[in-house]
């Protein structure tokens, strides 16, 4: 039904396929003419190296696509008195859990400080659930990115801290790793941005942590950052929404 698996699996299958093609040219290699040798030797290769390149872009293009499926749902669900402290807390472990799903080595000491005074506040869960998850998942990127630009350990941190406003809660979520740098902060909200490599980012994730926040919820967003340092998001929710009824 999605044409991109087809893709994605028919790239698979050919690299498979040109790697046991190299494996066997390498056993009849003595009983081959050099030059062409060489040239069958580079056919190959290129036949693996561009079927890699059609599966990597055509991942990538279905994580675009889920992205931007995402940013058309979020004005879909009812707003529910939810218990912010708890969809906080269960997105830090899911997004943290997700990282070392693929990097088992990754470690980082998260603080909390949790205002158990806040209560419920009218919002779509699992929307500021994808919200929360996003900025973790971008913070602990930052602190791999900072581990293996250091090239020695360190105390990766990421702190979250809820507080009881007038009418809103505060919410900031921080590491501190690479921080942002001046030239592309106002950038980062922005679709399609992203300074990961290809094939590692859609640029969606935090322009639909935008949307969710300030257009879904009617909240506010900010960066504090320093390069090299930390970056830290801050995040302002009202208790109620007067468009709680769309």
């Amino acid at each position: 039904r999605n044409p991109l698996n087809f893709v994605n699996n028919y790239a698979e299958g050919s690299m498979e396929l040109a790697e046991e093609l190299i494996e066997e040219f390498k056993i009849q290699l003595e009983h081959i003419e050099t030059t062409t040798a060489s040239y069958i030797k580079d056919t190959l290769t290129e036949l693996r190296d561009n079927s890699l390149a059609i599966k990597r872009h055509g991942q990538r293009a279905e994580g675009i696509i889920q992205s931007m499926m995402q940013h058309a749902r979020t004005d879909s669900t009812q707003l529910q008195l939810t218990d912010l402290n708890t969809v906080l807390a269960q997105a830090i472990q899911l997004a943290y859990h997700s990282v070392r799903a693929k990097n088992h080595h990754f470690n980082v000491t998260i603080k909390t400080d949790y205002d158990d005074s806040i209560g419920q506040l009218e919002l779509v869960s699992s929307d500021i659930s994808r919200a929360f998850i996003n900025i973790v998942e971008n913070a602990c990127y930052a602190l791999q990115s900072k581990q293996k630009n250091i090239g020695e350990p360190f105390t990766a941190m990421l702190w979250v801290k809820t507080l009881r406003l007038s009418d809103s809660v505060e919410i900031r979520i921080g590491d501190n790793g690479t921080g942002i740098p001046p030239e592309i902060k106002e950038k980062i909200f922005h679709p399609f941005f992203t300074t990961k490599p290809t094939g590692e980012g859609t640029g969606l994730g935090l322009s639909l942590t935008y949307d969710i926040i300030i257009g879904q919820h009617r909240g506010k967003l900010n960066v504090d950052t320093e390069l090299g340092a930390y970056t830290e998001f801050i995040i302002c929710l009202p208790f109620t929404n007067l468009d709680s009824s769309n």
